[in-house]
């Protein structure tokens, strides 16, 4: 994923467009000297050169089917592969930003990233894109990120450059795999997702100890300890099945992606300065879940030792 700079003068907005060329053009249309426009005319020959070249070595869909396939069953990406947020009551799971981003580099022929339209000291304007080279399809999202930094002690100005560039790169990401998940076939996604669940699951029943010691220490950054853990599951962590590792894995890249609060899946545990534990919805998420992972373990477990 990239971050790029430039400079804009729009006011932010949610853009949709299938002709990159054109936006680049309608863009340019604030320049104020020339030489940005001979940037911009710069800009658009290498896209237009880019172009003739992803139109000269074109996609083959069966090759690239069996290049996701083969990426999907290696287990350091499956375990990366999925996340998973509490919505209307209900846990969602979907593609992370790691699998998209497996699943464009076997497609070829796309670029995507995030891009800074306008800075100031408080605030910066950001784009993210995807752009489908050889079927010009772009999809991009505009926003802008405060520079300020929210604590339980109140907020701060962020003035470090590492800082901010963090906080955009953080919450660019989600949005380039937005933007990336409107480009890709659906179908080719739905490959991907169901071979890092057979992936998992062909993993063993029960995970290994030193798995279950990774896990936890994975939850112990958020407060999570091994009783939250177990009451989620409702059995001991040493009976873990990989259907249940794989739903704890999405839960846990949740968290770290700032998707959702410990208190939203895990019932008792109470985030410092919340009045109340979890509502009553996440008890049913929690039912929820505990059923997939039965009927998962079930499955995966049928010939196995």
């Amino acid at each position: 994923m990239t971050l790029r700079t430039g400079m804009m003068t729009k006011a932010p907005v949610v853009i949709e467009s299938s002709n990159p060329m054109q936006q680049m053009l309608v863009s340019g249309n604030n320049a104020l000297d020339t030489a940005n426009q001979h940037d911009l005319l710069s800009k658009a020959s290498m896209l237009q050169v880019q172009v003739q070249v992803a139109k000269q070595y074109e996609r083959n869909i069966d090759k690239v089917r069996v290049e996701v396939v083969s990426l999907c069953q290696m287990p350091q990406l499956a375990e990366k592969a999925m996340y998973a947020y509490p919505k209307g009551g209900q846990v969602v799971a979907g593609p992370s930003i790691r699998l998209i981003e497996a699943i464009a580099q076997a497609m070829g022929n796309i670029e995507y990233g995030i891009v800074e339209l306008q800075q100031t000291d408080k605030e910066v304007l950001l784009e993210a894109f995807a752009w489908d080279i050889e079927k010009n399809v772009r999809r991009s999202m505009r926003w802008t990120v405060k520079m300020v930094r929210d604590t339980k002690k109140g907020s701060y100005a962020l003035n470090d450059q590492r800082d901010r560039y963090e906080m955009m790169a953080n919450m660019g990401m989600r949005r380039v795999r937005a933007c990336l998940m409107a480009v890709i076939p659906s179908p080719i996604q739905e490959l991907a997702i169901e071979t890092v669940k057979t992936t998992l699951m062909n993993h063993g029943r029960l995970i290994k100890p030193e798995q279950q010691g990774r896990m936890l220490d994975a939850f112990a950054v958020y407060g999570i300890e091994r009783g939250h853990l177990e009451k989620y599951l409702g059995h001991k962590l040493d009976k873990l099945t990989a259907q249940e590792a794989m739903n704890l894995r999405m839960i846990c890249d949740s968290l770290e992606a700032g998707i959702g609060k410990p208190s939203e899946f895990f019932a008792g545990y109470v985030d410092k300065g919340d009045a109340q534990p979890q509502n009553e919805s996440v008890g049913r998420i929690n039912e929820k879940l505990k059923k997939q992972s039965a009927k998962g373990g079930k499955e995966a477990g049928d010939g196995t030792a």
